[in-house]
């Protein structure tokens, strides 16, 4: 199987090319953990629109929590808040905390702001842990 950085070169030309679908097909085949690996590979813009590509698929999520701890913030960095909205929404709570966890105070306090109130409540509980 190719490595994590063979993948990420396909992929810097599939967006250079500005071959959409060809990335999507791409990603689809990729299970979360090797696009997780690919992803670190990658400049900020570039996994941005990989991101993109894994929200419309609805993988956002399941993907980027495969990522090391240490790579997380860089990556919801390039995230617009409602992005970073969707997937807490989307994942289990205690991912969704491990997410809220790496967000600077007050990114985290928008963020949380947009979430429906019920999500809201149980996520703040538990950070408080």
């Amino acid at each position: 199987m190719a490595s994590a950085k063979v993948r990420a070169e396909v992929l810097r030309k599939l967006l250079r090319a500005g071959a959409r679908s060809r990335i999507e097909r791409l990603v689809d085949r990729l299970h979360p953990p090797d696009i997780a690996a690919m992803l670190t590979e990658l400049a900020p813009e570039e996994s941005r629109a990989v991101v993109d590509v894994l929200f419309s698929a609805h993988r956002a999520a399941r993907t980027l929590r495969e990522l090391p701890g240490e790579l997380l913030p860089g990556i919801l960095d390039v995230l617009p808040d409602k992005q970073v909205v969707e997937m807490l929404e989307r994942l289990p709570p205690d991912d969704a905390v491990g997410f809220l966890e790496v967000l600077p105070e007050e990114r985290r306090l928008r963020v949380t702001g947009g979430l429906p109130v019920t999500r809201k409540s149980e996520l703040e509980r538990l950070l408080s842990y």
